[in-house]
């Protein structure tokens, strides 16, 4: 994204894109029509094949909880000389609330959807003092997401504040952290593939396994 030889910064974000298909292995291009691609997507509610890659239906379950407890919509409405991924088009009004609205027409907001209600669901699940025990927490640091969650003592984020607020990090002798070096959020979920699969990705599979095994002993 940086490679200045390349004036067109589109360009450059294809030249990545490709990197990473090629990277993951993946069989087919990243589609981009909100329709077909995502609303589509998540307005299907039939069970996904064990061989889907991109469009695998447990999308709906993630976007669902995204419109009802966290937000974190995806848009890329920032303008600024250092932000290549200005797209103007990309607001909270088509990926956030249309996309609620459209892809769960018998949802409880309907056509009206208020936006998620991310206060119950901080003091629900404990905010950064995690409500739970037995709690295995992949991430990892290049997630620009990864600030908002449980972080490694190491990362600039942990125990980090927001304005007047400091929730600090607490967790039970029973959870761990696990921080993935070198990858992004949900990499840990795919399966293992030792052709590229990184050493830090590995351990982390095997971190969680081990942990697994303990909560069920």
């Amino acid at each position: 994204m940086t490679n200045t030889s390349i004036p067109d910064v589109v360009d450059r974000l294809s030249n990545v894109m490709e990197l990473f298909v090629k990277k993951e292995g993946m069989t087919k291009c990243v589609q981009s029509s909100l329709q077909e691609n995502l609303i589509d997507l998540v307005s299907n509610t039939s069970f996904s094949s064990k061989t889907c890659d991109l469009n695998c239906n447990s999308t709906r379950q993630w976007i669902y909880q995204s419109c009802n407890e966290f937000g974190f919509f995806q848009t890329t409405t920032a303008s600024s000389d250092t932000n290549v991924f200005h797209f103007p088009e990309v607001t909270y009004d088509i990926v956030g609330k249309a996309l609620c609205e459209r892809a769960f027409l018998n949802s409880p907001w309907g056509n009206n959807y208020k936006g998620p209600n991310t206060e119950f669901t901080n003091v629900f699940y404990g905010n950064r003092n995690i409500a739970s025990t037995n709690t295995t927490l992949p991430g990892g640091n290049v997630d620009p997401w990864h600030s908002l969650g449980i972080a490694n003592v190491s990362d600039p984020f942990y125990n980090s504040c927001d304005g007047n607020k400091c929730n600090k990090q607490l967790l039970h002798s029973s959870d761990e952290v696990v921080f993935i070096d070198g990858t992004g959020h949900c990499r840990d979920m795919f399966a293992s593939n030792s052709t590229i699969d990184t050493e830090a990705i590995q351990w982390a599979h095997d971190k969680i396994s081990e942990n697994v095994k303990m909560y069920l002993s």
